[in-house]
């Protein structure tokens, strides 16, 4: 059979295109094979091998996977369970083999889509090292390998992401120009235009740009990505005219479209109306769909300008809408604070502490936005005062978010004792087997407070006992051993004594996105 065959020649391809002499491991235990199966009863025995890997038992996952592999060489499925050993090995961290496993995913059927997926996880091997230059030689070779697959479609694409994140924007244009040209039918095609037009943009190329977009523009005259795209370029060379022309017709066919408002406000605050910038987002509400989101994009909007009131009114109805999403309290109570109005913020991280709920990535946020709202010392007084009023207002109080707003405040403060009673006080109201006490014990050890981290841990177990083997799962420098990764979460550290400063949490989204994935 073809699988058969494959095997027989597969791995030296795969060592010679991809990896190097240096890297080739034994992976698979020699069980003897089966001689035949039929789809049924290989798609069963993957789906058991499978469930090791959604349970995060990664070692476990890569014994059955290569078990399954060794037993099933003709099964219609093996890509299918290379792609999970690859995934299983990269969770260990164990690169060499990850590379290895979805490289022989790509070559069994480098035209299945989950070659694809393989091809972007093989990449992500390297982004996560910062060796871009490494993954786009990778996205290379595939390309040469695999021409007109759908693997060398999604290699194509990660190229120019691959190139921009390493600073290679002249090999990032001329990969995404010949995307375009090779793969017009792609699902990638409008993203990798859209980088296109921003690299040319990046590079002072705006007449380069402008040519491009007219090229296709003149075939799709009513593609609102391309008028706005054409608008951003006309906003560049500061031919405000030109764009709020370009905008206001393309609006007129399309009231609706939030993307166009936004760049028409764009124009006009940019030539320094400020007052038809306000004017025309405030459309975008009335136009568009009334969800969070727009209120919360809005809010970004009038921040970004300096229209502050705005934007804290934007925010405000975002959460009126969304009440569960930390980051939107986030995002108004720094509106105050750029505003100077920092008891307001204040209050808006303990309202959000005390309605969110107990899901910690949620209240560890804001705990870490709420810990750098002050200096020090102000932050010591102003939270004890919060906490002493809260304290009276809890009594016989069964609201297991404030109770925990409590323990909160006073880790915050340094008064573990303190923090460990309310703990203890909440775990009669909300029996989560410790969990939250063992993720806070994770993030002081992460902060190199052992003291702290001991005591809750020791608190977690004594309160409940099942959460001994969640503390035993977390070695001496914080890895979670499951994950064979460093334990992260919103709150990164939290002010042990005078000066202490945590880590922040950015809750705008100034950080690059990966390059391995669509922009």
């Amino acid at each position: 059979m073809r699988r058969s065959r494959l095997k027989t020649w597969l791995s030296p391809i795969l060592i010679l295109a991809f990896l190097g002499a240096g890297e080739v491991e034994a992976q698979h235990p020699p069980t003897p094979p089966v001689p035949s199966s039929n789809g049924a009863e290989a798609m069963q025995a993957l789906q058991a091998a499978e469930r090791h890997y959604f349970q995060n038992d990664y070692e476990a996952a890569v014994r059955a996977l290569s078990e399954y592999i060794a037993q099933y060489p003709d099964s219609p499925y093996l890509n299918q369970a290379y792609l999970r050993l690859g995934q299983s090995y990269d969770r260990l961290e164990e690169d060499a083999k990850a590379r290895q496993a979805f490289a022989q995913a790509v070559a069994l059927e480098p035209n299945d889509p989950l070659a694809m997926q393989a091809v972007s996880y093989w990449g992500n091997l390297y982004v996560r090292r910062y060796q871009y230059l490494e993954a786009a030689a990778m996205c290379e070779t595939v390309m040469r390998t695999y021409p007109k697959t759908r693997a060398a479609e999604m290699a194509h694409y990660l190229l120019g992401n691959y190139y921009y994140a390493a600073n290679r924007i002249e090999q990032a244009i001329q990969a995404y120009r010949s995307f375009l040209e090779e793969h017009v039918g792609s699902i990638y095609f409008r993203s990798a235009f859209r980088q296109l037009i921003s690299l040319l943009l990046l590079d002072d190329r705006a007449a380069e740009a402008e040519a491009f977009l007219d090229r296709f523009l003149s075939d799709s005259p009513d593609d609102a990505q391309l008028i706005e795209q054409l608008a951003e370029v006309y906003r560049r060379q500061k031919r405000y005219e030109d764009a709020v022309r370009l905008l206001s017709g393309a609006l007129a066919k399309r009231p609706n479209d939030t993307a166009l408002w936004q760049a028409l406000g764009e124009v006009y605050a940019e030539q320094g109306d400020r007052q038809a910038a306000r004017e025309v987002w405030s459309q975008m509400a009335q136009h568009g769909e009334a969800s969070y989101s727009t209120y919360q994009q809005l809010g970004m909007l009038y921040r970004r300008y300096e229209y502050f009131d705005e934007a804290a009114e934007a925010f405000r109805k975002a959460i009126q809408m969304q009440p569960g999403y930390a980051y939107l309290y986030i995002q108004l109570a720094e509106v105050y604070a750029i505003q100077g109005k920092r008891e307001e913020a204040l209050r808006v991280y303990l309202d959000a502490l005390l309605q969110i709920g107990p899901i910690y990535a949620n209240r560890a946020s804001l705990v870490s936005a709420l810990s750098e709202l002050f200096p020090p010392e102000r932050l010591k007084e102003r939270l004890a005062e919060a906490e002493a009023k809260l304290r009276e207002r809890s009594g016989q109080s069964q609201d297991a978010n404030l109770i925990l707003t409590l323990a909160e405040l006073n880790l915050i403060l340094g008064r573990v004792d303190q923090a460990i009673k309310d703990f203890e006080r909440l775990a009669a109201l909300f029996p989560d087997r410790g969990q939250l006490l063992v993720q806070y014990a994770q993030q002081y050890r992460e902060a190199h407070d052992l003291r702290t981290a001991r005591a809750l841990y020791e608190a977690a177990v004594r309160l409940f006992p099942e959460a001994s083997r969640d503390a035993a799962l977390v070695d001496g420098v914080g890895r979670d051993r499951r994950a064979g990764r460093p334990m992260v979460g919103g709150l990164r550290r939290l002010p042990t004594g005078p000066g202490a400063r945590p880590l922040r949490t950015d809750s705008r989204g100034g950080e690059r996105p990966a390059a391995s994935g669509p922009f």
